[in-house]
């Protein structure tokens, strides 16, 4: 699974809703103030609806409160509670066709095979959802106004919710061929003109909260008979199952592959003498670096139970490889006490040119913001890094470093993604390169190679009405396919020329 767009209306300083198109690799550019951090923030609140079903967070539990998210009335444009917030991504699965088995309990096999010889076959490979979320005045919170499904591109479903009604109605439902087993069987029409003819009633929150059960239409008044007329049980057991599967079934994957999802803030901490890591899963820890280096202590002290595998080897390779950061430096975990039983590990490097160890706070601090970010890209546990100012007090050679490592690992685990506010030059330029060698062959290390589609970046400028969004992309030849916004990083050649 893959995030293939992230969609934004009406959020923060984004007016018109924008399908922003999302890359293994997504760079977000343009000057301070402009919107990059929204995008972000963006899909730390879409992981609050989906995974916490929490439309009024104020902090996302990713980061906890280290980073204030923004209460609903915050995160609408300019305030105005009039206005609808539209939020949303679309996936790619990755030719996933088995999401239906957990909605097919054993009275509808049963059902499915006697009637129809076996059960609905699910062929869907890029699925999208869509929330419009809008404020009550009655209940004084958000709502969830309206959720939309798709699937490959053309719309499935539309649940509709007025504010403080607990019921709400289905004003669109389009099944497919490949959803129905022996669909000549079976009779849409009496469904299709309910819709067409106002809708039906559904509870749009239990469907949204209990996404990983069939959704029953035991209470829904519809004439089953006429949907099958041979056994009206099993006509509607087969339009659950196919309602469900296409309008939830992939939510549980993509809330599982939003908790592989770790964002790191624009300045990370300097562990002193007095850090220490911790066991377990924190991903509230990333956002100032600190849970990098708790992965780093399970790791290579074995304190987790799953640690993860090679993680500590893939670092060492990252700042050992003449190629990459090209440094002496190894790290390694330390305790604060003597006594075995309360030992707690901290941080600190080892420098083997000098063979001494170093405290954090004894080396330039750029090692220290990196750190984090490279943790993050080396491990295989973690789907999504999303990272603002990745290229923080570094030198320009690492910021190219960087690039390389994202082209390294985004390849090496299935489903990684970067998403780097940055203002770095270096960064792009490389990737722009890579691409070039990597089309006519000169390619050195093929561990770096960059395909048409593995960049996107992404240029964000403030207007009068709001943020602009323009997506570019790199050609083959390794330049931009579309003009760059004022020029390509214009202030260095006028300070150039």
């Amino acid at each position: 699974m893959r995030i293939k767009s992230l969609t934004l209306g009406g959020f923060k300083g984004i007016k018109d809703t924008a399908t922003i198109p999302l890359a293994p690799i997504t760079l977000l550019f343009g000057a301070n103030s402009t919107g990059k951090s929204t995008i972000l923030h963006g899909l730390l609140y879409l992981y609050e609806i989906l995974a916490n079903n929490n439309l009024d967070p104020e902090y996302s539990q990713l980061t906890g409160h280290k980073l204030s998210l923004g209460r609903f009335t915050d995160l609408l444009h300019c305030r105005d509670l009039d206005r609808v917030l539209t939020i949303g991504m679309s996936v790619d699965l990755e030719d996933q066709c088995d999401l239906l088995e957990h909605y097919m309990e054993e009275p509808d096999e049963i059902l499915m095979h006697e009637h129809f010889g076996g059960q609905p076959e699910f062929y869907m490979h890029n699925w999208e959802c869509r929330f419009e979320i809008a404020w009550s005045t009655h209940l004084g919170t958000p709502y969830i106004k309206a959720y939309e499904s798709y699937a490959d591109g053309r719309k499935v479903c539309r649940i509709e919710q007025k504010g403080g009604s607990k019921s709400a109605m289905v004003t669109h439902l389009e099944f497919f061929d490949q959803w129905l087993i022996n669909h000549d069987l079976i009779d849409l029409e009496p469904i299709d003109k309910a819709v067409k003819s106002g809708g039906f009633p559904l509870d749009l929150n239990r469907v949204l909260t209990e996404y990983i059960k069939k959704v029953s239409f035991f209470w829904v008044p519809l004439p089953w008979e006429e949907v099958y007329d041979v056994g009206p049980e099993a006509g509607r057991a087969i339009v659950e199952v196919a309602f469900s599967q296409a309008v939830l079934a992939p939510l549980e994957d993509v809330v599982a592959y939003l908790k592989q999802l770790v964002h790191i803030g624009p300045l990370r901490t300097v562990p002193d003498n007095t850090f220490c890591t911790v066991k377990g899963r924190r991903p509230d820890r990333w956002y100032d670096g600190s849970g990098g280096w708790d992965a780093l202590a399970n790791d290579t002290s074995a304190i987790d139970a799953e640690p993860c595998d090679d993680l500590y080897a893939r670092v060492l390779e990252c700042f050992a490889n003449p190629n990459l950061f090209d440094t002496p430096y190894n790290f390694r975990t330390h305790y604060t006490s003597d006594e075995a039983a309360h030992r707690i590990p901290g941080a600190y490097i080892y420098d083997d040119d000098i063979k001494q160890v170093q405290m954090l706070t004894e080396v330039g601090v750029g090692i220290s913001q990196v750190v984090p970010v490279v943790v993050g890209m080396c491990h295989n546990n973690i789907k999504i890094v999303s990272c603002e100012q990745p290229e923080l007090h570094i030198h320009p050679k690492w910021q190219l470093a960087l690039a390389d490592i994202m082209l390294w690992f985004h390849d090496d685990v299935p489903g990684k993604m970067f998403l780097m506010e940055t203002h770095s030059e270096h960064i792009l330029l490389r990737l722009l390169r890579r691409r070039r060698e990597t089309v006519d062959g000169t390619l050195m290390n093929d561990d770096f190679s960059c395909a048409s589609d593995d960049v996107q970046v992404i240029f964000c400028e403030k207007t009068k009405d709001g943020t602009r969004l323009t997506p570019i992309n790199i050609t083959d030849e390794g330049e931009f396919d579309a003009p760059w916004p004022n020029g390509f990083f214009e202030e260095r050649r006028k300070e150039l020329f």
